[in-house]
């Protein structure tokens, strides 16, 4: 499991950065499809390429407005790992310029490695 942990370690990693760009089709190459993300009563399909990118660009606003920069992902849970998938739970401490945590959410993924990369096929995002 140890090269697995690495491997989710790293994806975790680039996925945080890839939110410092702001880039909504940088961030969707992390997203599967079909993947499906979870909010209290709300339940968003992404499978499509474009439903992706949407997504990401309404999540990226809600950054912009809290003026988050850096995006600390922290990984608080290994539910459960296996060579092809992973279910984890994940502290995301998104940051503004004076390095002040401007919000505070925890979200469980479920990832599953396809074509030599991990990838997001589910997000359950919980609320603080």
């Amino acid at each position: 499991m140890g090269l697995v942990m690495a491997e989710l370690a790293e994806f975790l990693s680039a996925y945080a950065r890839s939110y410092e760009s702001y880039d909504p089709e940088e961030i969707a190459q992390f997203i599967h499809r079909p993947c499906v993300f979870f909010l209290r009563d709300e339940c968003v399909l992404l499978d499509t390429k474009t439903k992706a990118i949407e997504f990401m660009e309404a999540g990226l606003e809600v950054y912009r407005a809290n003026d988050c920069v850096r995006f600390k992902a922290q990984l608080t849970d290994e539910r459960r790992i296996g060579p092809k998938f992973a279910i984890i739970d994940v502290e995301w401490s998104p940051e503004n310029l004076a390095q002040k945590r401007t919000m505070h959410f925890s979200t469980t993924y479920n990832l599953i490695h396809d074509d030599g990369n991990w990838k997001v096929a589910m997000i359950t995002r919980h609320d603080q």
